[in-house]
């Protein structure tokens, strides 16, 4: 996820939350006589039910409809106080549904893509840079270009500067020369960036001409992204890229860009990714920390000054310092959605303490779950927002059968409850994560993370010989950590790929929950467990018993991957593009897709030629699935695959493959000698005919092979090279695909 500099406007909620907060009464004091606490709490919940429910909807609701409706609720809910809670529904909804609307309807001008305009913006949050490609989020200001681009003033875009020569930092504001397109990107069952540029509220993205006027106009170097920007290369200078610095820096300022793909994939792995950057944890941690020494360093005062809290309340003095260090540390994090979430759970429960009132964990997490969706509704786009209150959700359950929890015995009951949401967004869940936890918890939250916080800053504000000696302590202590983790991750069953839940599956997972609180005999936990993961619920097996036939066509741009799914297995033709920064498709469309369906293994790879947006994907598509057989054109390139030669066939239940290109005889050229595919099931044909350009057209005609198909993959994307008006006749489709790009 990027960083957008959602530091001010993170700021700005929770000083608006805390607005909302009186110390000297209770909260519940300001809503009308007709309305009890438990209804209030009940309408909360409601209004996060409505705002979520956006998320359901293929097409947002028309806005007048709602309005009324919500208008006669009210009305309704005067008479009747019981009905508040469908009116806070509609209100949820609503609310919702406005911002989004209004976002969508900035969409950036299709006629003005790839074209330069000349804009002024201002730099938000930290820039990220990888071997020199920078990339940043940056404000509007104004633009001198066309007056249909008078939607993007303060319109937040996303902006790349390729081998920049820029000297770009947090808060510049720059006259910049750059090409724009609309937010694009893959269509995938893991990562939907789209989704995710939306939420960040990106009207368009592109990049700085570096030919073009680019000037820098004003730079605040005051701000606090200036001086998150400064903490970070002053820990980059001392301990240079790897993981040391990454996670310095992750758990100093909370950007988390650092850390390679790799990276992240064995902290995924391992369940630690909550560990290794600020989150609510860390917050909780350093409110829990703040409030101890609090209260040790006022009993101490309080030895020498008797009437010290006489003139001012112990908790004043105790809980408001606290409250003010956890909200340092937030700011220092940007204020992400989980750190805005646990600064107003931590505001309002401070509130009622001062107050010297009890209130329960619930209740605090509707209050800061209806307060950020009221300041930011974009937040349930995010998966930060979902785990954080899924972890808070099962905190409170769990607390209800015993008062007595720590962080150790929380471990396995956050990871059993959050299985299902893990499984529904990352596709696998990590069975090593419970031991690991175990003992990874009480080493960052006890010494890992408080000796970070400490050393860094104390580097940051005096630096000399010695922290930085300990700083590069550290640093190594994290290398050997994530050596240690690369080994335990090496282990079999250490990560497993599973599909989202069945019916069956989620009952299984309640009855096990319900069973590790209420204390069930084990031989019952065990079978819901072993109920619950037990592989022949994969909905990949219904084909098996109704032979049918599955072709999928992947979302992976300018390249591409197919998906065969017959009675005998999974067949893979082509892997997607890989790109300069180690990044494939593969990694972000092909493997969500087959752990989706439930693949665990695949009957053959047919990898059609050696383009990199064909082949790109195969070596990771490899190491995470094995094939019982490899195809190619270029055995050269894949040694342990055999050459697809014109001719070869084989069955699989009802579906028949046949290779009809290349052969001896066929025309040269990497694209010419791609693998070309006939599928036939039931009467339906399918041709994929990879790269192949006009020549090889021509030659498939002269062998009168029979090219009549149903359904074509065009060749080549649909370049010109390709498609002549004779093999168009020949294959005469019904259904024509290009996997084009945009």
């Amino acid at each position: 996820s990027l960083d957008t500099g959602s530091d001010r406007k993170g700021f700005k909620n929770i000083l608006r939350a805390t607005r909302l907060i009186h110390l000297g009464k209770p909260m519940v004091s300001k809503l009308p006589n007709c309305v009890d606490p438990s209804q209030a709490y009940t309408a909360l919940f409601a209004f996060v039910l409505g705002h979520t429910s956006t998320l359901t909807q293929s097409s947002l609701l028309p806005l007048l409809p709602l309005s009324v409706l919500l208008s006669l609720s009210l009305l309704v809910a005067l008479w009747k106080p019981k009905t508040l809670c469908l009116a806070a529904i509609l209100l949820g909804l609503l609310s919702a549904t406005v911002r989004f609307d209004a976002h969508l309807e900035n969409e950036f001008p299709q006629s003005w893509e790839r074209k330069d305009i000349q804009l002024t913006a201002k730099l938000v949050g930290l820039p990220q840079n990888h071997q020199g490609n920078v990339r940043f989020n940056a404000v509007v200001s104004e633009q001198s270009t066309s007056r249909d681009l008078f939607n993007l003033k303060g319109k937040n875009i996303l902006l790349s500067c390729y081998r920049c020569k820029l000297s770009i930092e947090p808060n510049q504001t720059w006259k910049f020369t750059v090409r724009l397109k609309r937010p694009h990107g893959y269509a995938s069952e893991a990562f939907d960036y789209e989704k995710h540029l939306f939420r960040q509220q990106v009207v368009a993205k592109g990049y700085i001409r570096t030919k073009g006027i680019n000037e820098l106009l004003n730079h605040d170097a005051n701000s606090l992204a200036s001086w998150r920007h400064s903490i970070k290369k002053s820990i980059e200078r001392v301990l240079g890229e790897g993981a040391g610095s990454s996670t310095i820096v992750a758990l100093t300022i909370g950007d988390k860009s650092g850390f390679s793909s790799e990276q992240r994939k064995l902290l995924q792995e391992t369940g630690l990714s909550h560990l290794f950057v600020i989150s609510g944890l860390h917050i909780g941690l350093v409110f829990v920390v703040a409030l101890w020494l609090g209260k040790w360093f006022f009993n101490y005062v309080s030895l020498f000054k008797p009437r010290l809290f006489e003139c001012c309340p112990r908790p004043f003095l105790v809980v408001l310092p606290a409250l003010a260090m956890a909200g340092f540390y937030s700011a220092l994090a940007g204020f992400s959605v989980s750190t805005q979430r646990a600064m107003i759970m931590l505001t309002i429960y401070s509130a009622f303490k001062l107050q010297g009132k009890e209130v329960g964990l619930m209740k605090v997490l509707l209050i800061a779950a209806s307060l950020i969706l009221i300041f930011d509704p974009f937040s349930i786009l995010d998966s930060g927002f979902w785990l954080s209150c899924s972890a808070v959700t099962i905190i409170a359950i769990a607390s209800i059968r015993s008062e007595k929890l720590n962080l150790l015995s929380l471990q396995p009951l956050l990871w059993l409850g959050m299985l299902p949401l893990t499984i529904s967004l990352f596709g696998q869940v990590s069975l090593v994560s419970p031991l690991v936890n175990l003992i990874a918890v009480p080493l960052f939250c006890g010494l890992l993370i408080p000796l970070t916080i400490l050393v860094a800053g104390v580097h940051v504000c005096l630096p000399f010989e010695l922290t930085g000696l300990a700083l590069k302590t550290l640093g190594s202590l994290y290398e050997y950590i994530f050596e240690v983790l690369t080994l335990i991750v090496k282990i079999d069953l250490a990560a497993i790929s599973l599909s989202p839940f069945t019916a069956l599956q989620y009952l299984a997972f309640c009855a096990l929950f319900i069973g590790l609180i209420r204390r069930w005999r084990i031989s019952v936990l065990v079978a819901c467990l072993l109920l619950m993961l037990f592989p022949w619920v994969d909905r990949s097996m219904g084909r098996e018993r109704n032979n049918d036939l599955v072709v999928t066509l992947l979302d992976v741009g300018q390249g591409l991957a197919m998906v065969i799914q017959s009675a005998e297995g999974v067949t893979v033709y082509d892997t997607g593009p890989k790109y300069g920064s180690g990044f494939t498709a593969a990694e972000a469309v092909l493997i969500p897709y087959l752990r989706s369906i439930g693949a665990q293994k695949l009957k053959r790879i047919i990898v059609s030629h050696a383009d990199n947006d064909h082949i790109g994907g195969y070596w990771t598509l490899t190491d995470t699935f094995s094939a019982q057989q490899v195809l190619t054109s270029r055995p050269d390139k894949i040694p342990e695959a055999q050459e697809c030669i014109s001719g070869m066939q084989w069955k699989e239940g009802e579906t028949e493959f046949r290779i009809l290109s290349p052969d001896k005889t066929t025309p040269s050229g990497s694209n010419n000698r791609s693998c070309v595919l006939l599928i036939e099931h039931s009467g339906t044909r399918i041709l994929l005919s990879g790269d192949i350009e006009r020549q090889v057209e021509q030659h498939l005609l002269e062998t009168s092979v029979d090219l009549s198909a149903d359904i074509l993959l065009v060749p080549h994307q649909g370049s010109k090279t390709s498609s002549t008006q004779k093999f168009i006749d020949a294959v005469n489709p019904s259904l024509a695909i290009v996997a084009a790009g945009y």
